[in-house]
């Protein structure tokens, strides 16, 4: 008996001194698992805000939508759209006349850059992606360095997806939607969350209206023509309600359960003494 607890409470030790040798930023990790439907994608609200505010000024946290129109000879972005600004709202509503498409579909989550459009999540880990329709491929794509260092407590890396019929790096635009279709993919995807950093860009938590597990979430998306000509950005903001996959407890925790244990199992040896 006593040779038995001896190997116990060694096993427990070292669980006990791995845990606390352990060196990580955050105290819980967090994973939630989120939805986004093509219909929340093409939905949009018409505000007559001034120009250049942003979705945040008019207190849009979900349905603001703006179109950057892309020259590929050019290889720029010559004009822009947006539904939330009267002085483009009607020139965005004609350009979702005009049978453009949705091929590929980018999801963010970086330091600050979503700040205007009510985003304030970082990304610890993009844990999984998939879509209900085939042709939808997910991909993890990496932070550009042209746009800077990558943001503290961010992996650097964005969730994609693309439309193709044999997953190679050829977009289809009859595999992409648009604004008047009758069925819409759906693209499901999964996120860590660092649940103790320090400001979620000056909020105590990334919830919007403080529920647990509901997010803003900035998206964007190529858009092409019927001639397989990529014609813009599409970019919006979505409210989304996330379900807890697992929480994954710090260190410190781990040592105060290993610690409870070593109490139990010695007080136990002392009663059956």
């Amino acid at each position: 008996m006593r040779k038995r607890f001896s190997i116990i409470l060694l096993l427990v030790l070292t669980a006990i001194t791995l845990a606390a040798s352990t060196t990580v930023y955050a105290a819980s990790m967090a994973t939630y698992e989120f939805t986004l439907t093509g219909i929340e994608i093409v939905s949009y609200t018409v505000y007559n805000g001034a120009s250049g505010s942003s979705p945040v000024d008019n207190d849009l946290y979900s349905g603001a939508r703006l179109f950057k129109t892309w020259d590929n000879q050019q290889w720029q972005y010559t004009d822009q759209y947006a539904s939330y600004q009267q002085s483009s709202n009607r020139d965005f509503i004609s350009w979702t006349l005009g049978g453009d498409k949705i091929v590929d579909l980018q999801l963010w989550g970086y330091g600050g850059r979503g700040n205007n459009w009510g985003e304030r999540y970082k990304v610890q880990d993009w844990v999984s992606a998939s879509s209900t329709d085939p042709n939808w491929h997910p991909y993890i794509d990496s932070w550009p360095s042209s746009w800077g260092p990558t943001p503290a407590n961010n992996n650097g890396d964005l969730q994609d997806w693309w439309a193709s019929d044999d997953a190679e790096w050829d977009y289809d635009y009859n595999h992409g939607f648009g604004f008047y279709e009758t069925s819409y993919p759906e693209f499901t995807f999964s996120l860590t969350l660092d649940m103790d950093d320090p400001a979620f860009y000056g909020n105590s938590s990334p919830w919007y209206d403080d529920r647990e597990g509901q997010m803003v979430f900035w998206f964007g998306a190529w858009t092409m023509d019927i001639d397989g000509n990529f014609t813009g950005f599409y970019e919006g903001n979505v409210i989304l309600q996330g379900e807890l996959a697992n929480t994954v407890p710090e260190p410190a925790s781990l040592l105060l359960f290993g610690m409870g244990l070593v109490t139990v199992l010695a007080g136990t040896r002392c009663r059956r003494k």
